[in-house]
C-alpha cells in the first residue's frame, strides 16, 4: 500500500463551513501517520522542498512555502455541529482557492466557512504544531458538479504569507511520480510520496476523459487536494477514492479540464489603471497594474520576454521588446535600464514590482518618439509577459 509522509515544513490551510452531514466521496486507503520513505524518495522530497523557496525570477512566486507541497490544502467544513473534512489549495496571488465541489452544499453556508493555513507539525520535529492562520471565504466564483470542482476567493490576502501553487495544463504521463499534500480527516498535513504515481493518464470522471488515475495514498478528507508533478505544478485535483472508473485506483480531475470552466476574467492577464503621459520633450511615461493570469505560474521577467506596445487608430506606433535575461533584480522587484534606448526599441527604463495585494506594478519610460494621434483619441496599450497578454484602452495625457 502506498504510504504518506507527515507534512512537516509544508505550508497548508484548514477551512471550516456549515453543512448537512454527508458521507465523503473519498473512499481511499487510510492515511498512514508514521510512514517509511526510501532514501531515493527522501532525496526527491528534499529537492521539492528546496525548489519551493527558490524562485528568484518570479514576481508571482510560491512566496513563503517551505515545501512546494502545501498552500491552503486543507478544508475542515463544519455545518450545524457536524464536521466534514476536505482539502483545498491556493492557486493565485489574488487568493483564488480550489477545492472539490462535493465539499460544498450551499453557497450560503460559506458565510461561516473558515480556511486554516499552516495546520501541520512544527518543522523542528516532535508533535508540536506550527503557527497557523484562519481566514474566511470571500466569494464563490465557480461550482461545477460535473467536474466536481469549486473555485473560491478568500479574505485576508493569505497568498502573501502562504504563497500559491502553479497550475499545469499538460497531460499526465503514465507512471510519472507524484506528490499529494492533504489533510486526511481534517487532521494535520500529510504528504503522500512513496508509491505515488500516475496509474492511468486519462479516465472517465464526471465527464468522459475528465480525470486521471493515481496510486497516491489518501483518506476521507483528502478530497480537493492538489496532485503535484516533480516540478511542483498541479496536474489535477484529487476527488475520488478507489471507487471510480480507474480500476481501483484513485482519481483526480485534470487541471486542463478545470481551467476550461474558469471565467475568462479570472484566467487571463489583466492590465488595470493604465496611464500614459507625453512629456514636452516627446518622452513617453507609462504605468499600470497587472493582475496575473490564473493559468500561469508567475510573471518572470528574468526568464521570459517582456514587451510593451502602443497603438492608435492607424496601428502600432511604438513597440519595445525586452529579451529574457535583460532584466535584473532590485530591492523591490526587477528593472531593465538602457539610457540610450537602443537595446529595446526606445525603451529606457522598465520596472516590474510585486504589490502587497498580489498584483504587479509596471512602469516604463520611452525615449522621444513621433507623437501619436491628437489628444482625446483612444490608444491601446498592450503588455506581454511570456505567453500572457494584457490590454487596455486609454487617452494620452499631453503636457
Amino acid at each position: 500500500m502506498p504510504r504518506s509522509t507527515p507534512g512537516r515544513g509544508v505550508r497548508t490551510a484548514t477551512a471550516s463551513r456549515t453543512s448537512t452531514p454527508a458521507a465523503s466521496a473519498e473512499a481511499g486507503a487510510p492515511d498512514t501517520a508514521t510512514p517509511s520513505v526510501s532514501p531515493e524518495e527522501a532525496r526527491r522530497l528534499d529537492r521539492l522542498r528546496r525548489e519551493a523557496t527558490t524562485h528568484p525570477d518570479a514576481v508571482r512566486r510560491t512566496a513563503a512555502l517551505e515545501e512546494l507541497l502545501g498552500h491552503g490544502d486543507a478544508s475542515v467544513l463544519e455545518e450545524d455541529g457536524f464536521f466534514v473534512a476536505c482539502t483545498g489549495f491556493l492557486v493565485s496571488p489574488l487568493d483564488h482557492f480550489l477545492t472539490a465541489q462535493h465539499c460544498l452544499t450551499a453557497s450560503s453556508s460559506l458565510e461561516s466557512a473558515e480556511v486554516r493555513f499552516g495546520y501541520q507539525h512544527d518543522t523542528r520535529g516532535g508533535d508540536a504544531l506550527a503557527e497557523s492562520e484562519a481566514v474566511t471565504v470571500d466569494r464563490l466564483l465557480v461550482t461545477d458538479k460535473v467536474l466536481d470542482v469549486a473555485l473560491l476567493t478568500l479574505h485576508g490576502n493569505p497568498s502573501t504569507r502562504w504563497g500559491f501553487l502553479p497550475l499545469s495544463k499538460r497531460a499526465p504521463i503514465s507512471g510519472e511520480p507524484l506528490s499529494l499534500p492533504q489533510h486526511p480527516g481534517g487532521g494535520v498535513k500529510k504528504v503522500a510520496v512513496s508509491g505515488c504515481a500516475v496509474s492511468l493518464p486519462t479516465v472517465d470522471g464526471g465527464a468522459p476523459g475528465s480525470d486521471f488515475g493515481h496510486s497516491c495514498d489518501t483518506a476521507p478528507g483528502s478530497s480537493g487536494s492538489p496532485v503535484l508533478d516533480m516540478e511542483g505544478r498541479v496536474l489535477g485535483l484529487h476527488h475520488l477514492g478507489s471507487c471510480g472508473s480507474a480500476g481501483g485506483q484513485k482519481q483526480a480531475v485534470l487541471m486542463s479540464r478545470i481551467l476550461e470552466v474558469i471565467p475568462p476574467q479570472e484566467a487571463e492577464l489583466v492590465l488595470k489603471q493604465p496611464r500614459l503621459r507625453l512629456e514636452r520633450d516627446g518622452t513617453l511615461r507609462f504605468s499600470g497594474v497587472l493582475r496575473p493570469a490564473l493559468t500561469t505560474d508567475g510573471i518572470r521577467p528574468l526568464t521570459e520576454p517582456v514587451s510593451l506596445s502602443i497603438a492608435d487608430a492607424g496601428g502600432v506606433f511604438h513597440s519595445a521588446d525586452v529579451a529574457p535575461g535583460a532584466f535584473r533584480r532590485e530591492a523591490s522587484g526587477f528593472i531593465f535600464t538602457d539610457p540610450t534606448g537602443t537595446e529595446a526599441s526606445g525603451l529606457r527604463v522598465m520596472r516590474v514590482r510585486r504589490r502587497a495585494d498580489g498584483t504587479v506594478g509596471v512602469a516604463a519610460t520611452l525615449r522621444p518618439v513621433a507623437p501619436p494621434s491628437p489628444g482625446g483619441v483612444e490608444l491601446t496599450i498592450t503588455v506581454r509577459v511570456g505567453d500572457d497578454v494584457g490590454k487596455a484602452t486609454i487617452s494620452l495625457i499631453r503636457p
